[in-house]
C-alpha cells in the first residue's frame, strides 16, 4: 500500500498545500459528472475509514489522471460528458489517488470495480479514450498513457477523430479560454 502521506507530498504541485490529507476511501460513486474527465465523487456506502468515515460522507471533485476530454463548450465537450456519464453512472469505481492539480482537484485514475476482469471498459481513462471520447494526456514530451488506445481510435476515426482535424483541448484552452 502507499504510503498517503508521501503519496500527498510528491504529488501536490506549487499552490497545492502538502498537507491535505489524501482521501481515505477506494471504492466510490459518481454524484456528478461535469465534462468528459472531471467528476464528482463520493465513498460508496460503507467503504469508508478514519477522518472521510468521521467526517460525514463528502465529495470529491475528481480529474480523471491520464485523460484530457473536450471542453464542455468545444465541439464533441456534450458527447464526452454524456458518454462518460452513461458509462459510470450507477456503478462502483474503484479509485486510485495520484495527487491534486493547481486547481485543487484531486487526479486519480477510475475503474469500475464490476466490469469484466481485464475488460478493456474497466479502466474509464482507457475507455474514454478507445471510444474516441478523450485525448490521452500529453504531457512535457510524454505521449500520456493511454497513446496506443488513442493511435487506434484515430485510425478507425471514432468519436471526436471522425473529425479530420479536431482541436486538442490544450490548444482549445490556450485559444479560446475556459467554457463559460
Amino acid at each position: 500500500m502507499v504510503c498517503r502521506a508521501a503519496l500527498a507530498l510528491a504529488a501536490s504541485p506549487a499552490g497545492v498545500s502538502a498537507s491535505t490529507p489524501v482521501p481515505d476511501f477506494d471504492v466510490a460513486e459518481v454524484v456528478r459528472v461535469h465534462d468528459g474527465d472531471s467528476v464528482w465523487i463520493r465513498p460508496w456506502p460503507g467503504h469508508t475509514k478514519g477522518a472521510t468515515a468521521s467526517a460525514g460522507s463528502g465529495r470529491w471533485v475528481i480529474r480523471m489522471h491520464g485523460i484530457d476530454a473536450p471542453e464542455i463548450c468545444q465541439a464533441f465537450g456534450k458527447q464526452s460528458q454524456q458518454a462518460l456519464a452513461g458509462h459510470v453512472s450507477g456503478q462502483r469505481l474503484g479509485v486510485t489517488w495520484v495527487g491534486q492539480d493547481t486547481y485543487g482537484r484531486w487526479l486519480a485514475r477510475l475503474r469500475l470495480l464490476d466490469a469484466p476482469t481485464g475488460g478493456p471498459e474497466a479502466d474509464v481513462g482507457r475507455w474514454m479514450v478507445s471510444k474516441g471520447y478523450a485525448w490521452s494526456y500529453r504531457f512535457k514530451g510524454d505521449a500520456g498513457p493511454y497513446q496506443a488506445e488513442q493511435t487506434t481510435a484515430r485510425r478507425l476515426r471514432l468519436g471526436l477523430f471522425a473529425d479530420a482535424a479536431p482541436t486538442n483541448p490544450q490548444r482549445f484552452r490556450r485559444s479560446h479560454g475556459p467554457c463559460r
